[in-house]
């Protein structure tokens, strides 16, 4: 059985990777380019659209704008 610190990261890396590979073929395919902190902010965005959709273990690492 996997600990609970995996499962909490599991969701987080699938995250992380899947917003890097979009950056990347936007800027082979496309030609767009964005900053590092505009790709950790697109990370974030989705990570708080994941944890609304039920994506409970993102809970952790994500920080509700609502309370910066």
């Amino acid at each position: 059985m996997a600990a609970n610190g995996s499962k909490a990261t599991q969701p987080l890396a699938i995250l992380v990777v899947w917003i890097i590979w979009k950056q990347k073929n936007d800027r082979v395919f496309q030609l767009k380019e964005k900053s590092v902190d505009k790709v950790i902010s697109e990370i974030q965005d989705e990570a708080r659209l994941w944890t609304r959709d039920g994506e409970k273990h993102l809970c952790p690492f994500v920080v509700d704008g609502n309370h910066e």
